[in-house]
């Protein structure tokens, strides 16, 4: 049966309960809503456990396949489908769809143990919405997939995708470049 917004909402704040290091909670509070119900979904499901770990490498799947579909909701391959059929679309999915092929992964700057965060907290005196925590999504591809995201211009938006559903704490980098340095 599918929950509610709000049932899932209270299912996502017992997750973030759960989640111990303060700077795995900030990160994960930062995130849209869209996904955190998704994450929810897929917890429940059994899909994802309620560690930072599991979620993070669910949501590296979950930005690859809306890479997928930034890439097939372009003019470009619309007309390149036109042209050479299903070749085109074999193709991004080989090239994009499996996670084993793509080299993403993330940072988390400046990361601390849980004990020194806590202990800072403490001496400060702050909470976990005062870290400032920021963290970074980063996409190594090789050249037919660096080829395929300038083809269809996708650098920019795959950027403001992260950064709509991660957090403006978030930075993206593909193959060492800050997304805000590609052209719409």
């Amino acid at each position: 049966m599918m929950k509610t917004y709000e049932e899932n909402m209270v299912i996502w704040e017992n997750v973030l309960e759960d989640i111990t290091h303060p700077m795995h909670k900030y990160i994960l509070n930062e995130f849209h809503s869209d996904l955190t119900q998704e994450i929810v979904f897929m917890i429940e499901e059994g899909h994802v456990e309620k560690d930072f770990n599991s979620i993070m490498n669910y949501v590296l799947k979950y930005l690859l396949t809306h890479l997928q579909i930034q890439i097939k909701n372009t003019t470009q391959y619309e007309l390149l489908e036109k042209i050479v059929g299903d070749t085109i679309g074999n193709e991004v999915e080989n090239s994009f769809l499996k996670i084993d092929s793509i080299d993403i992964y993330y940072i988390i700057e400046d990361f601390k143990s849980e004990e020194e965060v806590l202990a800072e907290m403490k001496e400060e005196d702050s909470t976990i919405g005062d870290l400032g925590v920021t963290m970074s999504i980063n996409l190594k591809l090789n050249d037919k997939q660096k080829a395929i995201m300038d083809l269809f211009n996708v650098n920019h938006s795959f950027g403001r995708l992260v950064e709509d559903y991660l957090g403006y704490n978030v930075g993206t980098y593909i193959n060492g470049v800050y997304w805000d340095n590609f052209k719409e």
